[in-house]
């Protein structure tokens, strides 16, 4: 880990070990607590649409995805609590793939997919994402 004490006095390593240790304390911030006011929102902000329309429209930008991304999304959000993180464990390991890069490419997915759902419930009419492939 770092130098072994060498000596007989013991008292400046301990001294220079607990300024060390002080010193790193004072690099954290001081967690700051919320304001009285704040509070998460029931529900997050959709915009327009109904649950129907919105419904529709996550079903229209599923088909556009490739088989495979389509697959692998909906295989990852099945189950519940602990089965679900189970889940996605062995999810990531059938892929060859680890738990953090299972969730960057599901990440990356649900990112076009909620564009092209936002943009299918704002314009009412079909997304503008027509192939499976995309820039990110």
């Amino acid at each position: 880990m770092g130098t072994a004490f060498q000596g007989s006095d013991p008292t400046r390593f301990v001294f220079g070990v607990a300024w060390n240790v002080a010193r790193e304390s004072f690099k954290r911030r001081p967690a700051l607590p919320l304001p009285e006011t704040w509070e998460l929102p029931d529900k997050p902000a959709v915009g327009i649409g109904d649950d129907a329309q919105r419904e529709r429209c996550l079903d229209q930008c599923l088909e556009r995805l490739e088989d495979s991304e389509r697959g692998l999304v909906l295989e990852y959000y099945e189950g519940e609590k602990s089965a679900k993180i189970r889940h996605r464990s062995t999810l990531a390991g059938e892929r060859g793939m680890s738990p953090n890069a299972l969730r960057l490419r599901i990440h990356r997915i649900t990112v076009r997919l909620r564009e092209c759902v936002f943009e299918c419930v704002g314009n009412t009419s079909q997304p503008r994402w027509s192939s499976g492939r995309s820039a990110v």
